[in-house]
């Protein structure tokens, strides 16, 4: 997805308009923007493209979590922004509240990879941008964006949640503006 078409490469790519028609191991593309009513699972290895729609919720809840074992790519090959590369420019995970993970809450041995885009304006217990559990991986690169995430407890920006959690980071990212507890943090190590 490099080219906001979806078509002439090896992948395959499959446009939906809800995410509740993502049913398997895919590359899936909106072909609007999306509201969710309750916090979606990615239950499968996925690659979603925002194709420059955007992603909002309407509950208190994490409003994306990633399956125990699972990993899920969050690109926007069609953004005014994008660049040659998987990335999200554009794309916003924004104004979402919830426990731990007020943005995205990825699972014991789940995979979130953010190549761009912004996660902003989030609030939750701990991890109100995103919140990593124990055995998940956390891929921040390019000049993907965590900022104004907060939490009335601790962490606003990113928790990672102990020793066997993990956070990669790359490229010109920013991490800034998040508040009560710091902008990362990690238990151990």
């Amino acid at each position: 997805c490099t080219d906001g078409t979806h078509t002439g490469n090896s992948l395959t790519w499959t446009g939906i308009s809800s995410l509740n028609d993502i049913n398997q191991t895919g590359n899936y593309y909106l072909t609007k923007d999306v509201t969710l009513s309750e916090t979606w699972t990615c239950n499968d290895d996925v690659t979603l493209c925002l194709n420059g729609y955007s992603i909002k919720a309407e509950h208190s809840s994490p409003i994306i979590t990633v399956a125990q074992g699972k990993t899920f790519t969050l690109t926007d090959c069609n953004s005014s922004k994008s660049s040659k590369h998987f990335t999200m420019y554009g794309g916003t995970i924004c104004g979402n509240s919830g426990g731990s993970g007020g943005g995205v809450r990825v699972f014991q041995s789940g995979t979130f990879n953010m190549y761009g885009g912004t996660i902003c304006g989030n609030i939750g217990s701990y991890g109100s941008g995103v919140y990593v559990d124990r055995y998940g991986t956390f891929n921040m690169s390019g000049d993907a964006a965590i900022t104004g995430n907060g939490s009335p407890r601790s962490r606003g920006g990113v928790h990672v949640s102990g020793k066997d959690a993990n956070m990669n980071v790359s490229g010109n990212v920013q991490i800034k503006d998040n508040w009560r507890g710091g902008t990362l943090t990690a238990d151990k190590g």
